[in-house]
């Protein structure tokens, strides 16, 4: 937690000012945050490293050039697209992330029964990239459909805090969902009591190892065996709903003492047991519990979880899976209540820069969201705060000046609200989206 000084503040208040401290600290020390340290940065400059950053962190929907105005508040020597446009190349991505991390760990997460519940999931996001040339770029599969730019985010999501813990993006056609949920799991710190919840992408023994291995546990959804996957290998029933706990040493050995126990081993190939076997370690004994549920007439869903029956009921791992529902919804807030489906630059770097910034913003508004009640009151529904008016209060508050008496902002979210309607369902629309033309922006 940082210092008491800011103590008797209001929350929003208190969140602002870590913000800014923190992009001080960007500024305080240059030189693990620029491209060159002996160049970038070292004179003068309407456009300096803070003012920068700032200004990417802000960014809406409206072309450079009208964010830079609203930046400088019209001012007559507001400085140029292009000279931004160099600012922001000298900045690595490193400085978005020590503002990502450092706000993260300046406020406690909440928590599930005392457990940490992270979604891992990923979205891709179009861009207005050059088409044709750089690992982007995609071409056209049929008539109709036009050549197309993509990045795909790999990111990693608090369910009960509602806050993006840390992120890997990748050309959409070399992602590899588990290998950027391994990296993100190595480079991260959890509690034992951490969850992770996931969908079928996630499916392999090198993520339900690692994450086994490490401590904590996973509740992920399977396919349910008529397919493959994991639950193939343990010859369950295809018909009916079930609760099964199985106890294995896995390994990848294929020896006599292996083969004639296959009720005790569970032998997983090389190259799908390296990330937590090694020839150190070539067994691990694990517990794993495979649920098959019912979600309609006719249809089920697999899960697998390491969580033991005793203290997490069928209810419970059906309950903790729906949640994984919230970083699905996230994507959307982020692509559209907080701007990100306008990009602001066709360089790679560039676009990095305004995925992770607006990362940290969805976290600047959801710290203080979180800490608005709402009202009780008899009404036909309970009624929750309207997130997307909270992004774009949350926003203006974030770019008000410094100086003089801060606004009230709470209020003004908690005025804001939406009612609650549960067990409304509706047929997913999957559809491309474009990118945003630059051409085209709103004021």
């Amino acid at each position: 937690m940082f210092s008491q000084e800011v103590g008797m503040m209001s929350l929003s208040v208190r969140v602002k000012t870590r913000l800014l401290q923190l992009i001080q600290q960007l500024g305080d020390d240059p030189t693990r945050f620029v491209r060159d340290p002996k160049k970038d940065f070292t004179r003068q400059s309407r456009l300096s490293l803070t003012t920068v950053v700032s200004i990417i962190l802000s960014m809406g929907a409206s072309s450079l050039k009208k964010e830079l105005h609203k930046a400088f508040h019209l001012d007559t020597h507001t400085p140029s697209v292009s000279a931004l446009c160099q600012q922001r190349m000298k900045i690595r991505i490193d400085a978005f992330y020590h503002l990502l991390y450092g706000l993260n760990a300046s406020f406690e997460r909440a928590f599930y029964k005392g457990y940490s519940l992270i979604a891992c999931d990923g979205s891709a996001l179009s861009l207005p990239l050059v088409l044709g040339d750089g690992d982007y770029s995609y071409r056209r599969k049929r008539a109709d459909q036009k050549d197309y730019s993509q990045i795909h985010l790999n990111a990693l999501y608090d369910l009960v805090s509602r806050r993006y813990l840390d992120i890997v993006m990748a050309p959409r056609r070399e992602n590899d969902e588990k290998k950027a949920f391994l990296k993100m799991l190595g480079r991260g710190t959890f509690s034992k009591k951490t969850i992770f919840v996931m969908d079928r992408g996630y499916e392999s023994y090198d993520v339900l190892g690692s994450i086994y291995r490490m401590g904590m546990s996973f509740v992920l959804r399977a396919k349910d065996g008529s397919t493959g996957g994991i639950v193939k290998g343990f010859h369950l029933q295809k018909k009916g709903e079930y609760d099964k706990t199985f106890t294995r040493i896995f390994t990848t050995r294929r020896n006599k003492t292996v083969l004639s126990q296959p009720e005790v081993y569970h032998t997983i190939r090389w190259a799908r047991g390296r990330a937590f076997l090694d020839k150190d370690h070539p067994y691990i004994e694990m517990t794993l519990r495979i649920l098959r549920i019912q979600i309609a007439p006719g249809t089920y869903e697999c899960i697998i979880t390491d969580l033991p029956a005793d203290k997490f009921s069928l209810q419970e791992i059906k309950k903790i899976y729906r949640m994984r529902w919230g970083i699905e919804t996230s994507f959307r807030e982020l692509k559209y209540d907080l701007s990100l489906d306008h990009i602001h630059s066709k360089k790679a770097e560039c676009i990095q820069q305004e995925i992770v910034a607006r990362m940290v913003l969805y976290n600047f508004s959801s710290i203080i969201t979180s800490h608005v009640a709402v009202e009780k009151k008899e009404r036909r529904y309970a009624y929750q705060i309207n997130r997307s008016m909270a992004f774009f209060l949350c926003r203006m508050f974030l770019c008000a000046p410094a100086d003089g008496t801060p606004p009230d902002i709470e209020p003004l979210i908690a005025a804001e609200l939406l009612p609650v309607r549960p067990d409304r369902s509706y047929r997913r629309k999957i559809r491309s989206h474009p990118a945003i033309s630059f051409l085209y922006r709103p004021i």
